[in-house]
């Protein structure tokens, strides 16, 4: 019991250990890119401006639709009312 107990200490440490590891690789690979630019932020900056718009459109459109949906499911609401 005592053994297998050790062992599965040991894994946790050592997965801890591995992961550690991987975290540093990472940074030390993001530390050696090259700095963005001001130019690259904007860019980005408008990239990102663009999907935001992109999706208000999206969702005015998918209000309109709501809105359509409601009121054709109140008109069958009202005609299944009249039918009774």
């Amino acid at each position: 019991m005592v053994k297998s107990r050790k062992i599965r200490v040991f894994t946790r440490f050592k997965k801890k250990k591995n992961e550690e590891e991987k975290v540093e690789i990472e940074m030390e690979t993001q530390l050696q890119q090259p700095l963005k630019t001001v130019e690259d932020l904007h860019q980005e900056v408008d990239e990102v401006t663009q999907v935001m718009h992109q999706n208000l459109v999206k969702i005015r459109d998918r209000e309109g639709k709501l809105d359509t949906l409601v009121d054709k499911s109140e008109r069958l609401e009202e005609g299944v009312f009249l039918t009774c």
